[in-house]
């Protein structure tokens, strides 16, 4: 792949993460890289707003 501006260097996509859970490191932990998001799967929306109030971010 060529990215305009990038012709002579190294380009590292954006990566997504998904199928990721509650607990998992790379949900955890901040980690060097391109890394754009973790997708988390939740059942129903009362799930979704445990999931992100869990998040260790928000204490």
């Amino acid at each position: 792949m060529i990215i305009s501006g990038c012709e002579k260097g190294t380009f590292t996509g954006l990566t997504v993460f998904t199928g990721v859970t509650p607990g998992m490191k790379i949900q955890t932990t901040e980690i060097f890289g391109p890394v754009v998001l973790c997708i988390m799967k939740a059942n129903s929306l009362n799930e979704a707003i445990q999931i992100i109030n869990n998040q260790s971010i928000w204490q």
